[in-house]
């Protein structure tokens, strides 16, 4: 397990930022639901739980070469943004070298 504890982060992290929404929604009631205060935190508790999945992708999928290289490979997404960045790079190039073609002459 102490090799393999990166498994469980996620999870811990999922269960911290996900249990404020938990309770709130278990303890919040028709009444109580009118003030500002809960809307601010059911706000604040919504993005927390949305944000279990960018936090996620940030510290195991985005440094990891394994992941990246199977997500530019492989993914539709990932296809489209190599084709655009070569096609960017290429048009980039051959103004470059208009340009060079210019002053030379």
């Amino acid at each position: 397990m102490k090799k393999h504890y990166g498994f469980c982060v996620p999870l811990v992290i999922f269960t911290a930022l996900i249990s404020p929404y938990f309770v709130l929604g278990k303890v919040m009631t028709c009444g109580s639901a009118n003030t500002s205060l809960v809307g601010k935190m059911t706000t604040i508790t919504n993005i927390l739980s949305n944000l279990i999945l960018a936090l996620t992708f940030l510290m195991y999928v985005y440094p990891s070469s394994v992941y990246m290289n199977a997500f530019w490979q492989s993914s539709y997404c990932g296809r489209i943004l190599i084709y655009l960045k070569r096609r960017f790079w290429k048009k980039a190039n051959n103004l470059q070298q208009m340009d060079m073609s210019v002053i030379i002459t």
